[in-house]
């Protein structure tokens, strides 16, 4: 049981040290016109940093589900 806490304990620093040193995302578009995004910049294109803002929920409801059914 100590080893597997342990592992799991490695594994989560692991993965958030990994979270904490992505710079970001970057876009860019090479010679023949096509837009290109990854986690690393082009060595020889000028790439933009991307702003990702991510979308959630605060709370959902099933209100709307009650009024079609028998």
């Amino acid at each position: 049981m100590k080893g597997c806490i342990a592992r799991i304990l490695i594994f989560s620093l692991v993965l958030a040290w990994g979270m904490a040193s992505a710079d970001g995302i970057y876009t860019w578009t090479d010679a023949q016109g096509r837009v290109h995004f990854g986690d690393k910049p082009a060595e020889n294109d000028q790439a933009e940093t991307v702003n990702v803002q991510i979308n959630t929920f605060e709370s959902v409801t099933y209100q709307s589900l009650d009024k079609g059914l028998p």
